[in-house]
């Protein structure tokens, strides 16, 4: 069960980091490619202690293909991440990266050949059906998704490819090649970013200066928990990866409690009637998520 540690641990990691994103992204940066860009940079400080570990071998051509691919596909989820704070709290932004669970096991089955039991299957709609239900309000009668929905609905479904492609090649590489020249692929984007935000990036300089502490260390946690992810992708199948990582809203709701004073601008209800509503679908996605590692 060591794969479920590995997974655990950017659900940990991410819930610490939402609420840090939210932060920066609704207080301090108004652009998100801006603050992609900056926490991007940040990210890159901790490779070489990756590369003291092993260093990474080369590959087939085919195969080197695939890396920019990720890293491209990387960038675009993150974006409408950064995106979707600014449009709900963040536990349910976090929580709606479920929904890519429902596109996880159909391209595992079709492109790395997994599969798993009808229950299982069943659990992932329950998580798919609970993550809907936090978005839903009532107005004038009727019922209205907020705009989250649809910006993390294409979030996780292009967050579903890139896990399934990265997990097809964890079947021909080691974690630490595949997460190395992913990194190596993003510094490419990083300085797309730089030329085609370059006014915005040198007028949100001094932002970045004045929060380099906070930054460095949200990048030190996207870091260790994207490492972590790869590793648990390389030990198990994608599909059971992907539903632990489902627990995320448990911690972003317990940071909350003991980091609302010190964060503030990230969006987060935590009134009674949205408490409760919380965390009676999160228990409801935890018990549906029990069934798919089991």
């Amino acid at each position: 069960m060591l794969w479920l540690l590995f997974a655990l641990i950017p659900a940990l990691g991410d819930g610490l980091g939402n609420i840090i994103d939210g932060h920066l992204s609704n207080k301090k940066f108004q652009n998100p490619w801006v603050l992609l860009f900056y926490s991007g940079i940040m990210e890159l400080i901790f490779l070489p202690l990756l590369l003291a570990y092993r260093l990474p071998t080369l590959f087939s051509f085919k195969i080197m293909l695939f890396f920019p691919v990720i890293a491209l596909l990387d960038f675009l989820t993150l974006t409408l991440y950064y995106r979707a704070l600014k449009e709900d709290d963040t536990s349910i932004v976090a929580s709606l990266f479920s929904l890519g669970k429902i596109f996880v096991p159909i391209l595992a089955f079709f492109i790395v050949g997994e599969r798993l039991t009808p229950l299982q299957y069943l659990a992932f709609f329950v998580i798919i059906f609970s993550s809907t239900l936090l978005t839903a309000s009532s107005h004038n009668g009727k019922i209205k998704f907020n705009k989250s929905l649809l910006l993390m609905l294409a979030a996780s479904f292009i967050h579903s490819i890139e896990g399934v492609i990265y997990k097809q090649v964890l079947e021909s590489v080691d974690w630490v090649s595949g997460f190395f020249y992913v990194t190596m692929f993003s510094v490419l984007g990083f300085i797309i970013i730089a030329i085609v935000k370059n006014k915005e990036v040198r007028n949100q300089f001094s932002i970045f200066k004045s929060n380099l502490k906070l930054v460095l260390f949200n990048s030190s946690l996207a870091f260790l928990s994207t490492l972590s992810s790869v590793i648990a992708f390389s030990l198990a199948p994608i599909t059971l990866v992907k539903a632990v990582f489902a627990t995320q809203p448990f911690f972003v709701i317990l940071f909350t409690f003991f980091l609302s004073k010190w964060f503030t601008g990230y969006k987060e209800k935590m009134d009674k009637i949205n408490l409760i509503k919380k965390l009676v679908i999160f228990t409801v996605m935890l018990v549906a998520l029990i069934f798919v590692i089991e």
